[in-house]
């Protein structure tokens, strides 16, 4: 019985570290070393626009039918989606105030998939893309998609630039300046490796290169953690967006990336 029970051990000391190894996250390609933060998406908003209420209203009615967990089943693999549903909030609204037809000018990350960002014709795309198209179609309104830095969110509508800021913007419950929508979507940044790199903390990186994407959310999130800056020999920005860092990753011209965990699925 005692040897039964030695052998047994034997066996389960390996799966168990397989599994710990694993909690982390990630798929066949890529492995999750470090959860740095959740976020809240919302949309942003120019303080006091009352066009507000109506993409509020629309992303109700967009959840009520299936809209939004369609496009991120599409986009993320599952349906990800926090947000309220109610088919009836468009014509609840209508009856308080006219909605008049406009241009919307949408503030989007166009480096940032499968979040949003740009195809190879240039053109936007990605889940929040689809979403903010899908409620101004529901609106009678015409869509403009215009490039920014979600971070950049308060001084873009501040200018009168858009109207307002998706694409990777997260709540922020000390902003003063502008509107948010209700959450609709949660989102972890995280530390990813290819997975079979022997990696698997923070610790591991010492020696290596870390490469992350040059927009304000991510070096924020860098500035916010010292062993990020520490651990890694190297600490690369690269200019470009997510297609970038997952390349440097995948060429192995960088151990580590810090990236979205939505993101995994759509580089796999």
């Amino acid at each position: 019985m005692k040897r039964f029970r030695s052998a047994m051990a034997l066996v389960l000391i390996p799966i168990l570290l397989i599994s710990l190894c694993g909690c982390a996250g990630g798929n066949s390609k890529y492995s999750v070393i470090k959860r740095l933060e959740m976020q809240q998406f919302c949309i942003a908003f120019r303080k006091g626009d009352t066009s507000g209420d109506a993409v509020i209203a629309a992303l109700k009615v967009l959840q009520g039918n299936n809209t939004v967990s369609a496009l991120s089943t599409k986009w993320f693999g599952k349906d990800l989606s926090e947000s309220e549903g109610d088919t009836g909030a468009l014509e609840k609204l209508a009856a308080e105030t006219e909605i008049e037809k406009r241009t919307y000018i949408i503030g989007y990350d166009s480096g940032r998939l499968p979040i949003s960002g740009t195809d190879i014709k240039g053109k936007p795309t990605g889940f929040d893309v689809e979403l903010s198209q899908a409620f101004c179609d529901l609106l009678g309104w015409k869509a403009k998609f215009v490039s920014i830095d979600a971070a950049d969110a308060e001084v873009e509508l501040g200018s009168g630039n858009v109207d307002c800021v998706m694409g990777g913007y997260a709540y922020d419950a000390d902003a003063e300046n502008i509107d948010q929508s209700p959450v609709y979507m949660k989102n972890t940044v995280v530390v990813a490796t290819l997975r079979g790199s022997g990696i698997h903390s923070i610790r591991g990186l010492s020696g290596k290169t870390l490469t992350v994407g040059n927009t304000g959310y991510f070096q924020s999130v860098l500035a916010e953690y010292p062993e990020l800056n520490e651990k890694p020999k190297f600490v690369v920005t690269i200019p470009g967006d997510m297609d970038e860092c997952f390349a440097a990753l995948d060429e192995k011209r960088a151990e580590a990336i810090i990236c979205d965990l939505v993101s995994l699925n759509y580089y796999e």
